[in-house]
């Protein structure tokens, strides 16, 4: 006879390697008890315990990777992360067996906005890993940044990136809007530095610099230690705005221009009477039909 448990779990002994010869049932209760038998049994109920928590993590697993496509989808198509909610109740309305498994109750629910921040780091870590990845390849890089301030009136700092792939293709790509406290140069240098720091993108890499030209951010002295030959640029669009601007005030037929160009928007624009004319004079003439919009000829 051959023990089958004691054979699957390769252990060495009669009962697994030729078998008893004997069929008496004091042989077999001896095996019963023996160390080799009981190890077997016990590597078997770990294997059937392994076997079932490895189900119940791709049962998981499955269930987190439908919830990042509907974060995904979600961003991709630019819609609020209030909908999310809602997206994964059609989901599951439409046969989502997984998703059904996101709602064990009704005060477990893993739709939350803990949820949905959490789902957007682990996007947001894997592009931007995917991203540095890419740049630390690339023979140099340089920057672009400028500050900003969001809704909530706190001032953030857009750096964005042009670099070179591994296919000798010239990206650019958008890196991180940090929160800074203020607009300083000292604050402005030291977080640019903390983000390259973080990414591991060294600063002697970076022979170009772009701004919009303010005095905090021209401060190249800040940065000349670790890159004598940096070289920064002023954006030409912003030098071409305040060009606009500084001719807008002086030139007085461009004002009247501006102002014309004013009229004519409000005479369509706040009327449908008006707005339904242009739109039959277009047709009429074989054009595309256009919206009105409003030109600010100072605008960059």
């Amino acid at each position: 006879m051959i023990c089958l448990l004691c054979q699957k779990q390769s252990s060495v002994g009669v009962w697994s390697d030729i078998g008893c010869k004997t069929i008496r049932l004091d042989k077999i209760k001896e095996h019963e008890h023996c160390s080799e038998h009981l190890a077997s049994v016990n590597r078997e109920s770990e294997q059937e315990n392994a076997d079932k928590c490895n189900q119940k993590l791709n049962q998981n697993s499955r269930r987190a990777f439908k919830d990042v496509k509907v974060i995904y989808y979600s961003v991709v198509h630019n819609l609020s992360l209030d909908l999310f909610s809602s997206l994964v109740d059609l989901n599951i309305e439409l046969g989502s067996c997984n998703l059904n498994n996101l709602k064990l109750a009704k005060n477990a629910k893993y739709t939350s906005w803990d949820i949905v921040s959490e789902l957007l780091k682990l996007l947001n870590d894997e592009v931007r890993e995917n991203l540095f990845n890419e740049m630390r390849k690339s023979p140099t890089y340089s920057l672009m940044v400028d500050e900003v301030m969001d809704i909530t009136s706190h001032k953030h700092l857009a750096i964005c990136a042009r670099y070179i792939d591994p296919e000798c293709n010239i990206k650019n790509a958008f890196i991180c809007d940090p929160l800074i406290d203020d607009g300083r140069a000292e604050t402005i240098i030291d977080k640019i530095k903390e983000e390259l720091q973080s990414a591991k993108l060294p600063l002697s890499k970076m022979p170009a610099f772009g701004s919009d030209g303010a005095a905090v951010l021209s401060g190249r002295k800040m940065v000349y230690g670790q890159n004598p030959s940096l070289i920064t640029n002023h954006c030409k669009d912003h030098r071409l705005a305040l060009a606009c601007r500084d001719s807008y005030k002086n030139a007085k037929v461009v004002k009247r221009l501006d102002d014309t160009l004013y009229n004519l928007h409000k005479y369509y624009k706040y009327s449908c009477n008006h707005t339904k004319s242009l739109e039959n004079v277009q047709k009429a003439l074989g054009e595309p039909v256009l919206k009105v919009k409003r030109q600010n000829i100072t605008d960059g």
